[in-house]
């Protein structure tokens, strides 16, 4: 088996539910390999809410659960960067329209598979890059949710509705994928928006660490 091959079929079958992410992978074998069934691409996300800090910031928790596809597996084989986009936003109800938008908070964390280093570089947010040798803890850095601070102690979100969306952005990719990606449901991946209810006794820490 070619190694590179090798690499990336061992990092992408690495799992880690105990962190709030399960991933999972397949389609990295060869045609002398046992072939798996065809995986459909899936996120999910479970347990979101919000609540606030000492000095008032408001913080996320929640789990993702996310599956990628036989397609998007080799698109990071190839190379291929994929750019995941997460959305916080509050509304308010108006029964004479639809709702209004009044706060919005996005995110942005572009992962790439590098062939020569056998490295996943993950950028988040334009911050500085970051390596990882495994598939799992990449996607983790990608769709942190627990931990992330999505509006400062001055933003008042109560009595809104609140909902967090997150989803893989395929107007991001190369124009020579995007056309077949937005006709495949092998590319489709996003949660949808998921309601974040507001949770008074979750009082995270002052400072705290971003984590799935």
């Amino acid at each position: 088996m070619n190694p590179r091959r090798r690499f990336l079929r061992k990092a992408a079958r690495s799992f880690s539910a105990g962190a709030g992410l399960v991933l999972g992978v397949f389609g990295l074998a060869q045609a002398s390999d046992p072939q798996p069934a065809s995986v459909a691409a899936s996120l999910n996300l479970t347990d979101v809410a919000v609540g606030r800090q000492a000095e008032g910031n408001w913080i996320l928790r929640g789990n993702v659960n996310v599956s990628l596809s036989l397609v998007l597996v080799a698109a990071i084989e190839r190379g291929v960067t994929l750019q995941f986009e997460s959305i916080f936003r509050a509304q308010r109800s108006r029964w004479y329209w639809f709702a209004e938008t009044v706060y919005e908070q996005r995110r942005v964390g572009r992962l790439t598979f590098h062939p020569i280093t056998r490295l996943f570089r993950v950028r988040l947010d334009g911050s500085p890059p970051r390596t990882f040798a495994d598939l799992t803890e990449a996607l983790r850095h990608c769709l942190v949710v627990r931990g992330w601070q999505v509006a400062s102690a001055e933003q008042d979100l109560l009595g809104l509705d609140l909902s967090l969306r997150l989803r893989l952005d395929k107007s991001a990719l190369p124009k020579s994928l995007q056309i077949a990606a937005f006709a495949s449901d092998d590319w489709d991946l996003t949660t949808g928006w998921v309601p974040v209810v507001y949770d008074p006794a979750f009082m995270p820490p002052a400072s705290p660490t971003e984590s799935l």
